[in-house]
């Protein structure tokens, strides 16, 4: 299988042959999933920690290129959706992970399904679970420190320069951490935060998602808290909220438990005359093809359930669920029966359910079918 194909597969360049091809090679054994992951990963970790303003999809291509693909592979075509196929799916598919440390010689192997922290300086920390260790800016001074599943930082109202970390979560894995301002964010599976080290006096407070994220924001009546999620902007004073804003996905989801928020887009700017303003059991949705936001009241433990290990999908469409589940239980799923993949289903699997008690329920209830050889599901 030629590398070219499958990074343009990767950024959704791929005809519908060529995907049918491609994803036949996939399952026809262990080391070709292993070799595609290999390139998919490599791929995203090289981009991940950098937002729009600081990295275009032509760099982020030409550090791929650099590192992992021959000279003579072309360049291709900046479009709008490169972003989006081309963008943090860092974990979708798990198997031996490899990434590269700028600071340090030669490669660094990681374990399995390991939960990174990227410095602002570039190097990478691998965070265990339940672990203990301290976080250092680029001086070597401690900002913050790990608490089991959690990372903790500090305030420190001496600093004048924006230093940005990035805490990147793999499938089937959760985690906690608590940013300098008292900002309490609990992050979901296959899903990143970049935000600075130290929030600055007199600044607003940014901080940039990438999945899907659950917001306990500090509140500060003079400087506003602003979740940037792809090309929708929710800024607060302080209040707790859901973020869903995988790249994958064509809606972005903002589901409000308590407060107020405001909604805008990078195409409108942050203007109080047309921010759509979202009520507490109110969900937002941001189609990113259609640049609309459209509002509905809603049961929110549905939408933030995962946070305890729950799983919950209301008018869902089954490509959809598919992707949940890829996430959640860190395994490949290809599905085959395209007929369903648009339709929308309601399920409720509550707590820490077993992976093969939920495709049962889905082939009882739904009809489908589906075979497991190792890590990878396919759908009939």
């Amino acid at each position: 299988m030629d590398n070219k194909l499958l990074f343009k597969y990767i950024q959704g360049f791929t005809s519908e042959e060529e995907n049918a091809k491609i994803e036949d090679w996939i399952l026809h054994s262990e080391e070709n999933a292993k070799r595609y992951n290999r390139i998919k990963t490599n791929f995203a970790l090289d981009s991940f920690a950098h937002t729009r303003e600081e990295l275009s999809i032509d760099r982020a291509y030409e550090v791929f290129r650099n590192k992992h693909i021959r000279p003579k592979v072309p360049h291709f075509k900046k479009t709008k959706n490169v972003w989006r196929y081309a963008a943090i799916i860092v974990f979708l598919l798990a198997t031996t992970v490899f990434i590269y440390n700028g600071q340090q010689a030669g490669d660094m192997a990681v374990p399995n399904n390991a939960i990174i922290l990227k410095r602002a300086n570039g190097s990478i920390e691998i965070v265990q679970e339940n672990g203990s260790f301290n976080v250092l800016d680029s001086s070597g001074k401690i900002v913050g420190k790990q608490n089991g599943h959690s990372l903790v930082y500090v305030k420190d109202s001496t600093k004048t320069i924006l230093e940005y970390n990035t805490l990147a979560v793999p499938n089937g894995k959760t985690f906690e951490l608590t940013l300098s301002d008292g900002t309490y964010v609990h992050l979901n599976s296959g899903s990143s935060l970049t935000y600075p080290v130290q929030f600055l006096k007199e600044t607003d407070r940014q901080v940039y998602v990438k999945g899907e994220a659950f917001f306990k924001v500090a509140k500060d009546t003079l400087l506003s808290f602003i979740v940037n999620a792809d090309e929708l902007n929710v800024q607060v004073l302080g209040t707790q909220f859901n973020v869903q804003a995988y790249q994958e996905d064509e809606v972005t989801e903002i589901v409000l438990v308590e407060g107020s928020v405001s909604l805008f887009t990078d195409k409108n700017g942050n203007d109080p005359l047309i921010n759509t303003l979202l009520r507490p059991g109110s969900k937002a949705s941001f189609n990113k093809m259609e640049e609309g936001i459209t509002t509905l009241s809603v049961d929110t433990d549905i939408y933030t359930s995962w946070r305890k290990g729950e799983l919950a999908f209301r008018n869902m469409t089954m490509e959809n669920i598919l992707k949940k589940l890829e996430r959640h239980y860190n395994v490949i799923i290809v599905n085959t029966n395209s007929a369903i993949s648009k339709e929308r289903f309601n399920a409720n699997f509550g707590n820490e359910p077993i992976l093969d008690n939920v495709l049962e329920d889905l082939k009882r209830n739904y009809g489908i079918d589906y075979k497991i050889e190792a890590d990878i599901i396919t759908i009939y």
